[in-house]
């Protein structure tokens, strides 16, 4: 069954930048693995428009994560849980009502 691309809405949910990858902070300073971060969120982003989907989310994060999802013309929405499952519950719910594959 093919869906149409307009109808897809991807969900990216973020931690603050310098919460990501924290497996690596005896390599790397905190600072360094935001820029790892914040680069990996860019090219999820490519990826998505580069396969010809409208429009994506980004939840939570912090406000480069907030600035680069919107200077990528996508929706940057709240921590919606309090959990990664409960958000992601709660995004699909919402993708749901909103007539939205996710």
């Amino acid at each position: 069954m093919m869906i149409e691309t307009s109808s897809v809405v991807p969900i990216i949910p973020m931690k603050p930048l310098a919460e990501g990858k924290t497996r690596l902070a005896r390599e790397l300073t905190k600072e360094h693995r935001a820029e790892l971060v914040a680069g990996m969120l860019w090219r999820v982003i490519n990826a998505i428009r580069g396969a010809s989907i409208e429009m994506f989310w980004v939840i939570g994060g912090d406000d480069r994560v907030r600035a680069l999802t919107r200077n990528m013309d996508g929706l940057w929405l709240e921590e919606m849980g309090s959990n990664l499952n409960d958000t992601l519950t709660k995004a699909f719910d919402r993708a749901f009502r909103e007539g939205d594959s996710v």
